[in-house]
């Protein structure tokens, strides 16, 4: 396993696989490695000859009183982890900020996507996407992956990072991994070491949520229906101490639109985001009729 800063030394790499055409698999992650990350590594060998995982803290996908200083960056222990696993890669690549943004901040270019990002979790953190979508165009276009691995947990995310990918006539296929969870159901998050005990008991009503609304929908319920059980939810979350929903919603899986009803064959996700105490989580079904 080699651990590469610079573009230059990672591309040489690439250039070279590509020659003999090995399949390339791709994580890219802000470090701070959990078990759900882990899990994506270990897909990712099943895609491919050669793993590439990417540590890097992007600074433009973090607003204005964001937690960008204080995200956790422990590149020895995220090594640690993998080794501690026995998982198999063959590439880390961590960048500097200087590496992937080699320009004044001023001349940074925009990359934004307001149809799919101007909802959900764009509402609070209104340049958060464009800032994943430039980075993930900036790290795609270094590694050049055949497959490029991203867990459900971040659907929106996942639906942008499509859309960027066919927009821009990428060579790579996006395999989105179910969300790994605790076993009580909580989403494996790198913002659960900011909750103490009783807001990590707290942090447990995202799941239930999420499935009492699940069994709630059918095919051929109405977005009237739909509302009202959403907003039962929202009053539940909102009238418990410590606890405020950012949204939930009930919405399109393939392009993030609103449903007006639900339809045989149609693809939904229930998303959900709820402040526990200081700590902003997030979650989410995908389901299928």
């Amino acid at each position: 396993m080699k651990v590469l800063q610079k573009i230059a030394d990672v591309k040489q790499i690439i250039n070279h696989l590509k020659q003999n055409q090995t399949k390339i698999a791709f994580v890219p992650t802000m470090g701070a490695l959990h078990q759900g990350h882990l899990e994506l590594l270990k897909i990712a060998r099943n895609y491919s000859d050669f793993v590439v995982l990417s540590i890097y803290v992007n600074p433009t996908q973090f607003g204005k009183n964001e937690d960008f200083d204080k995200y956790p960056r422990n590149l020895d222990q995220d090594i640690s982890k993998i080794q501690h696993q026995n998982i198999s890669i063959d590439l880390i690549f961590a960048p500097t900020n200087q590496d992937i943004y080699p320009f004044p901040e001023s001349q940074t270019p925009i990359l934004t996507f307001p149809f799919l990002s101007q909802k959900l979790c764009g509402i609070s953190r209104p340049t958060h996407f464009d800032g994943v979508g430039l980075v993930v165009l900036k790290l795609l276009n270094i590694v050049q992956p055949d497959y490029l691995i991203m867990g459900q947990k971040d659907f929106q995310q996942t639906v942008i990072i499509q859309r960027l990918i066919d927009e821009f006539f990428l060579d790579t296929k996006l395999i989105t991994v179910p969300t790994v969870r605790e076993k009580d159901g909580l989403a494996l998050s790198s913002r659960n070491i900011y909750l103490n005990n009783d807001e990590r008991n707290q942090a447990l009503i995202l799941f239930r949520s999420l499935s009492e609304i699940k069994n709630h929908l059918r095919v051929g319920i109405s977005d009237n229906e739909i509302q009202k059980i959403l907003n039962l939810h929202k009053d539940l979350i909102n009238q418990t101490p410590n606890l405020k929903v950012d949204y939930l919603e009930v919405l399109n899986a393939k392009d993030l639109q609103p449903v007006k009803q639900i339809e045989k064959g149609m693809k939904i996700v229930i998303a959900i985001a709820v402040f526990v105490g200081k700590t902003r989580l997030i979650d989410n079904f995908v389901l299928e009729f």
